[in-house]
């Protein structure tokens, strides 16, 4: 079952969670969840080839998140140690828009650099376990 699906009203859409998060997940249950989520939105995207908004919930939906950030820092946040930024800043969410005026192709290939940005840092993270093991 999905963890996440989109809303979509018409002349808009926002992707919705699911799941509670509970704060007990591991750094990489999260991170996975947070794939789901930008899976789910480039699934999308490529399905809905119109230009409209597609509102991707911002910290309400995103896994990282809902864990890790405390008014001015993610602290443990998997993206935070990949980055050592904040609020995802230098990341491709950057460019990911929510509003109107972007086509369909620039929300999708915004979405699906930050999806394959995501796999990057899990991809690292197993492998550092990996070595540690």
């Amino acid at each position: 079952m999905p963890n996440f699906y989109i809303d979509d009203q018409g002349d808009y859409a926002e992707c919705v969670r699911k799941i509670p998060i509970s704060g007990d997940e591991s750094a990489r249950d999260v991170l996975l969840l947070s794939i789901e989520k930008w899976q789910t939105i480039v699934n999308y995207l490529r399905k809905n080839r119109k230009t409209f908004s597609l509102r991707d919930g911002g910290q309400r939906t995103c896994a990282c998140c809902i864990k890790y950030l405390n008014i001015f820092e993610c602290v443990g946040c998997p993206i935070y140690a990949h980055t050592n930024r904040t609020f995802c800043e230098s990341t491709p969410y950057e460019k990911y828009s929510d509003t109107d005026s972007l086509t369909n192709n620039k929300n999708l290939r915004n979405a699906t650099s930050e999806l394959n940005f995501l796999k990057e840092i899990l991809k690292k993270m197993d492998k550092k376990e990996a070595e540690n093991v």
